[in-house]
């Protein structure tokens, strides 16, 4: 009920995020795996723990006073791409550095692990899934940074000037000032162009 009033800038920006909630949950269950098999000893492996739930309380919080709190500050898209901004470079520096520890798993390495050591080959197997996640991750939020600033800066060159203080979950753009290109939400992307008929 609540997803049929957003409009449709919020529900592709719902979908985006669920799928980014999604890859954070992953990121989180395996490097809280990961850190428990050590111990909590290795920065490297830290990090992407950190990161996860940090990421995983900024997402909620937003969504939360979304939900909350009609046109709040913080679901602008101006307060959405700095934070996404934010964590996208987050991610990127601490994802390289974890990264170049991890450089020497790899799958065929944890097949050989002997047989005897199944902890030990599960860890493995965990440390290259994490490797591989935590880029999925960074991935995503990139391109939504990256999506979001391009079509908040076409609405507003188009004359929707109203986004910049508008939630994203309300924002319609004004007809007038649609011209020959529209946003819509074909496939919940953010971005999705189609050419108005002319008459």
């Amino acid at each position: 009920m609540i997803f049929s009033k957003l409009s449709g800038v919020g529900k592709a920006r719902v979908r985006v995020y669920a799928l980014l909630l999604a890859c954070d949950l992953v990121v989180l269950a395996l490097s809280a795996r990961v850190n428990i098999f050590q111990e909590f000893f290795f920065a490297a492996d830290l990090f992407p723990f950190a990161l996860s739930i940090v990421t995983l309380v900024v997402l909620l919080s937003l969504v939360m006073v979304d939900l909350a709190v009609y046109d709040a500050v913080i679901t602008r898209p101006a307060f959405e791409l700095a934070w996404l901004g934010v964590l996208s470079f987050l991610w990127l520096g601490f994802n390289a550095f974890s990264s170049s520890r991890w450089a020497h798993l790899t799958p065929s390495m944890c097949r050989n692990i002997p047989t005897g050591y199944e902890a030990e080959k599960l860890w493995c197997q965990e440390m290259v899934a994490l490797r591989a996640f935590v880029w999925i991750e960074w991935v995503v939020l990139f391109l939504s940074f990256g999506f979001l600033l391009r079509y908040v800066t076409m609405r507003s060159s188009e004359g929707d000037k109203h986004i910049w203080t508008t939630s994203l979950s309300h924002f319609v753009p004004n007809q007038s000032s649609i011209g020959h290109l529209s946003f819509t939400n074909v496939q919940g992307e953010f971005i999705q162009w189609e050419k108005f008929p002319s008459h």
